[in-house]
């Protein structure tokens, strides 16, 4: 057995997903958690990891799943390279399952937020998210002495100036 991945209209993943779930498929949605400002507030909320795409268990023997899984309400295809639908093994799943349970909340920062850091010597002083540099770093530009310096930082080293 192996996972099809299946694209869903725009923002429907959870009732692709119902749909699915409700004609026997199994299925599966990863969603993480992520820290979002709106309108000047904090909010969690838990968000697909591939917005757009969810896996289904597969039988790789039952070709006319694949008619009634582009018929559910919500899904818009199955993914597919040529007339071959693109899959994912079990192993690719359990690791990504394994992953979202270790990997801490991370806040969503967006280009351009103005942040404050948090801790080491240039605690205190105002920057400008640029980008993330990995999964737990990012560039911040940090004006010091009248210029703007870019520096590497850890997301728990800095927040969003209120």
């Amino acid at each position: 057995m192996s996972w099809l991945v299946v694209k869903t209209k725009h923002k429907s993943e959870q009732k692709a997903m119902l749909n699915m779930e409700r004609q026997g498929f199994t299925t599966f949605l990863p969603m993480v958690n992520v820290e979002k400002i709106t309108r000047g507030k904090k909010v969690h909320v838990k968000e697909p990891l591939f917005p757009g795409y969810l896996f289904t268990k597969y039988d790789e023997h039952c070709q006319q799943f694949q008619a009634k899984i582009r018929s559910t309400l919500g899904v818009t295809q199955v993914v597919s390279f040529g007339l071959e639908p693109a899959k994912a093994h079990d192993h690719i799943i359990d690791s990504i399952r394994y992953k979202l349970e270790i990997t801490p909340e991370q806040p969503v920062f967006n280009t351009g937020d103005v942040v404050v850091v948090k801790s080491g010597p240039f605690s205190g002083v105002d920057g400008i998210f640029e980008c993330s540099s990995g999964e737990e770093r990012a560039i911040i530009l940090l004006k010091i002495l009248e210029s703007q310096t870019r520096m590497e930082l850890g997301f728990d080293e800095f927040e969003v100036k209120s």
